[in-house]
């Protein structure tokens, strides 16, 4: 995970630092926030929402799930779960 400290020039400290997977690319998800472990958590929370959009995806089409997807399902559904019981109101 790639993580940098770059505050924009504006009075809104939301933005001030990034989190990117290692293999980021255009289009992938970026996470921000005020700290390194608010910017942390948005983009566990991103993958962890893409990761739960694919299974959904993949039931859908009744393909039946191997034991190591269903074990990543139920980690991204609880990492999911975590971000949100962590969020400021």
């Amino acid at each position: 995970m790639q993580i940098t400290y770059d505050p924009p020039p504006i009075p809104v400290r939301y933005f001030d630092w990034t989190a990117t997977e290692d293999d980021y690319e255009p289009g992938d998800p970026i996470g921000h926030g005020r700290t390194r472990d608010e910017a942390v958590a948005d983009l566990e929370e991103q993958l962890a929402e893409r990761a739960c959009q694919y299974a959904d995806r993949l039931e859908a089409r009744c393909v039946s799930l191997s034991e190591d997807m269903l074990r990543c399902l139920r980690h991204a559904q609880a990492l999911a779960e975590t971000a949100d019981g962590k969020q400021e109101v």
